[in-house]
């Protein structure tokens, strides 16, 4: 049975998935239409399928604590990321390290020092420092553990230099 309206033609289809009544003008363009649906519909899947694999290679998020560099090949690109929200990279090619934007603490362990007059004081050393330059401090100390070893023994260092020179008196108060 078929149903006229105006130069259209509706045949009825039984096997088609999409709708009961397929509108065309001939016979050959209910088959038509249906390999065209087909096609845009994987060509959809594809999209998003692609999407999905690239999407999150291409953009990253940096934190409100947190400071970011993207290196293509080990090297720095562009300017340090210092504002939180969603940023974009070349998938697959770059890479993004993250700082911390907060105080840093570096911490020594507790060690034995001799003063200028032979006397033994133990003394426990810490320092407080933030990431000035993210791009800097990535090409001299490349992460944090490394900064807080080279500061704690700058530190400790200077500290021992110190108390070998000066009278023990100065430096202890009761």
């Amino acid at each position: 049975s078929e149903v006229h309206w105006g130069p259209l033609i509706c045949y009825p289809l039984s096997d088609c998935a999409f709708s009961h009544w397929a509108v065309s003008d001939c016979a050959d363009g209910v088959g038509a239409r249906v390999s065209l649906m087909r096609a845009i519909a994987v060509i959809i899947i594809l999209l998003v399928v692609a999407t999905a694999i690239v999407g999150p290679q291409a953009l990253f998020t940096v934190d409100e604590t947190q400071l970011a560099i993207v290196t293509r090949f080990g090297k720095v690109q562009g300017h340090a990321i210092t504002r939180p929200g969603l940023n974009a990279k070349l998938p697959f090619v770059d890479s993004v390290t993250y700082f911390d934007k907060r105080l840093l603490i570096f911490d020594a362990s507790a060690e034995s020092f001799l003063t200028k007059d032979k006397k033994r004081l133990i003394i426990d050393v810490y320092a407080r420092g933030h990431i000035v330059n993210p791009k800097l401090f990535r090409e001299t100390v490349r992460s944090e553990l490394q900064a807080t070893s080279r500061a704690v023994d700058i530190i400790s260092s200077e500290l021992r230099r110190e108390l070998a020179s000066d009278n023990p008196a100065e430096l202890i108060t009761p």
